[in-house]
């Protein structure tokens, strides 16, 4: 049970850091228009 949730809690992670990092980019991108 424990190990099931580690996994919904670093899928989570992995999706709200793939949020942040696409986010970053775009302001990257906007910065160097």
């Amino acid at each position: 049970m424990p190990q099931m949730r580690l996994d919904e809690l670093l899928a989570e992670l992995q999706v709200r850091l793939t949020a942040v990092l696409a986010t970053r980019d775009r302001v990257h991108a906007l910065l160097e228009a």
